[in-house]
């Protein structure tokens, strides 16, 4: 805890009485901390997880476009975006990891509960004012559309082609009945993913990016 007190006071110039860990996603750690004045949300991304550097690669080119959504749509209320640093950027990190903080909203998760009428309709409205807006955004937004790149295919074919020889015996034994189905999804990924890049496409504003649109009626 207290490289966190540390990073507050030197990022955001705020002394933390409490810090209190509370439900955070699969990507992230959650805290809620409190000094004498006010409470924070504190979102942690670890350097230690495998899918932080992807989580995280394009944070300062989507918060501006968060912000302007947050001023210039009906999504006011709806949208929280982090406090600014005191050198003015939407996160900082450590050795340890990279942090957000953001005003403290009270609430609860809700987790693997089942969503009532009410929040499914919230829900609903929320995603489809968020799909409404799109190229408009007066904000450079090349750098977070979605390329429909699928890197990790090749390697997937050399392993599964290259006798299996890189796949762990029992892996390989169940594995090997099926490389040719396998395979062929592979292909057929590819074929897929060269199809959306080459048409013209409507993109929608999701939370991480601009991507394909694909929720009928919304």
């Amino acid at each position: 805890m207290n490289n966190i007190r540390s990073v507050l006071k030197h990022q955001y110039d705020v002394d933390i009485a409490d810090i209190v860990p509370q439900q955070g996603g699969w990507s992230t750690l959650a805290y809620k901390v409190s000094d004498m004045n006010q409470r924070y949300f504190l979102k942690v991304y670890e350097k230690s997880r495998a899918s932080t550097p992807k989580l995280t690669a394009l944070i300062d080119q989507y918060m501006p476009i968060m912000v302007w959504l947050m001023h210039n749509s009906n999504l006011k209320g709806n949208i929280t975006v982090p406090l600014l640093t005191v050198n003015g950027e939407y996160k900082c990190e450590d050795d340890v990891g990279i942090y957000l903080l953001y005003d403290y909203i009270d609430g609860e998760t809700i987790g693997n509960r089942k969503l009532t009428e009410d929040q499914i309709q919230q829900f609903s409205e929320i995603i489809a004012s968020l799909h409404f807006y799109g190229e408009e955004i007066p904000i450079e937004t090349d750098s977070i559309k979605e390329d429909f790149q699928v890197p990790f295919l090749q390697l997937f074919r050399d392993i599964l082609n290259d006798e299996n020889k890189h796949i762990a015996g029992g892996v390989r034994k169940v594995v090997s009945p099926y490389v040719k189905q396998i395979n062929d999804l592979v292909n057929t990924v590819e074929k897929l993913a060269i199809y959306l890049k080459n048409s013209d496409l409507k993109m929608a504003l999701l939370s991480y990016g601009l991507a394909l649109l694909e929720f009928n009626g919304i």
